[in-house]
């Protein structure tokens, strides 16, 4: 529940940073509660709407390395390369 009002926070904040950081708190949870899809899902989403938010890249590699998300990885990684 608690992520689910994190993710409606990011989506009314009209700030990227903001929703960003939103989204990183959200996926943070969901780790937490073993949501490993749902956590990846709102890493890409932080790092879409800040690609130098390095808080979020920084965890999403991490959550990637530890599951065996390679492909995931470079796709988000040369995306933010490219911004």
């Amino acid at each position: 529940a608690y992520a689910r009002v994190l993710d409606r926070a990011a989506a009314l904040s009209g700030d990227s940073r903001v929703a960003s950081r939103y989204l990183v708190e959200a996926a943070r949870v969901s780790r937490r509660l073993g949501k490993a899809k749902a956590a990846a899902m709102r890493y890409r989403e932080a790092i879409e709407r800040e690609p130098t938010n390095d808080e979020a890249a920084h965890e999403f590699r991490d959550f990637c390395v530890v599951k065996g998300k390679v492909r995931s990885l470079l796709a988000v990684l040369e995306r933010r390369a490219q911004d």
